[in-house]
């Protein structure tokens, strides 16, 4: 039953998380309205839904997703949410069926981006990109080498975003439609319908969508109980956290050789990124950790990309700051990727 199955991966989880630390106290559950009612969907299938989401930028449009319950799914059994979100020119369901998440005992949501039904005559295709906020059309945040792959979409240009492609883009290269609201009206449509735990909404996602992660802890604060951007970061000036992120760890995994998202930050492909070591030590500064970041063992190290993790050690709320690095280039995933991303999302449930 999925009972017993959740007190082995409970079981299995804290004597994991013993060898991290000396002690394990979990969080409290915060079943979600939908906890107790009956579920009509599919189980353990992916299924392709959609939601009208009503905008607070007046842009408002019929958005789609990806959703998988575990087979042994019950109403009475409050499960974390994982949100995911692919890269630029990327596919939700596409995403959704190559991995290994559905192994794992939580409801999952691939959330599709916008594009192709943004485009006129007036206007080229970037793909199918997020809007991460401000960032997403500052001038400041590109050098004209990015030109080339900047697009106005007419999302954009009716709300004066920008006037053109290239220079006059503002180093756009997604729609305006607002990301953030249709996050926020999907998770509470979801937590209406499914028994989901409150206090263990996760959020990950790939390049563009690893931009999308760091922006939605931002604009969602206190949303989150963890994140996990992959080879993804804020353009530079765009790395912002306020007290209400006080709740949420954050593990950066990354390629080693990335030159499109520079692990260092910098230019890349034009558009200028945050470091990886200045966004975590902003983390590490909120929780009150070390200054500096020390080597740490995760069950996951090694392999054939030669994975390796550090962590912001002794945050005073027990939160964790953590970066795990691997060989590759951009848009490579180590083999491991799926396992250590659960593992961490559930290392913050057992703190």
């Amino acid at each position: 039953s999925l009972v017993y199955s959740m007190m082995l991966f409970i079981t299995g989880i804290s004597l994991l998380f013993f060898s991290w630390s000396s002690s394990v106290v979990a969080l409290d559950v915060n079943p979600s309205v939908g906890c107790g009612k009956q579920y009509d969907g599919k189980l353990g299938k992916l299924t392709k839904e959609h939601l009208f989401v009503n905008s607070s930028n007046g842009l408002s449009t019929d958005r789609r997703f990806t959703k998988f319950l575990p087979s042994e799914y019950d109403s009475s059994v409050p499960l974390p949410l994982m949100l995911y979100f692919h890269g630029q020119y990327g596919n939700a369901n596409s995403d959704a069926s190559s991995s290994s998440y559905v192994d794992y005992p939580m409801i999952q949501l691939y959330l599709q981006g916008m594009g192709k039904t943004d485009v006129s005559k007036r206007n080229s295709f970037c793909g199918t990109g997020w809007n991460t906020g401000p960032s997403g059309h500052d001038s400041s945040t590109c050098t004209n080498e990015a030109y080339p792959d900047s697009c106005c979409y007419e999302s954009c240009m009716e709300i004066g975003a920008c006037s053109g492609d290239g220079g006059k883009a503002n180093c756009g290269w997604s729609t305006c439609y607002n990301d953030a609201d249709f996050v926020s009206e999907l998770i509470q449509t979801i937590s209406n319908e499914v028994c989901i735990d409150m206090n263990s909404i996760f959020v990950t996602g790939c390049s563009n969508g690893g931009m999308l992660t760091h922006y939605l802890y931002q604009a969602l604060p206190e949303t989150f109980l963890a994140a996990l951007p992959v080879y993804g970061l804020p353009l530079v000036g765009y790395n912002n956290l306020t007290s209400l992120n006080n709740q949420t760890s954050i593990l950066q995994l990354h390629d080693r050789s990335d030159t499109v998202i520079p692990v260092n930050g910098g230019d890349g492909d034009g558009w200028l990124f945050e470091s990886a070591s200045d966004v975590l030590g902003s983390w590490a500064a909120l929780h009150g950790c070390d200054v500096g970041s020390s080597p740490i063992t995760t069950p996951y190290d090694g392999g054939d990309t030669n994975l390796s993790c550090s962590e912001w050690k002794h945050c005073n709320d027990g939160k964790l700051v953590m970066l795990c690095m691997y060989d590759g280039e951009h848009g490579s995933w180590p083999q491991q990727g799926e396992a250590l991303t659960f593992w961490f999302f559930n290392q913050t449930r057992y703190l």
